[in-house]
């Protein structure tokens, strides 16, 4: 994987996450990881950051 891939790929995690795809996150994950996150332990820590920290910014 490329630099560029590693940022297309977090970009496109940062947005799906924005969006309250957190299944599709999950999806992306490695199948030998998967069983480790789930989407509702995704969407709990993203919405706790959020409150926290404010909305992501773009550059």
């Amino acid at each position: 994987m490329t630099g560029r891939d590693v940022v297309a790929t977090a970009e496109a995690v940062l947005a799906l996450m924005e969006a309250d795809e957190f299944g599709d996150v999950v999806d992306m994950v490695a199948p030998s990881l998967r069983e480790l996150v789930s989407a509702e332990a995704l969407r709990d820590s993203w919405r706790e950051l959020s409150a926290t920290h404010g909305s992501a910014v773009h550059r």
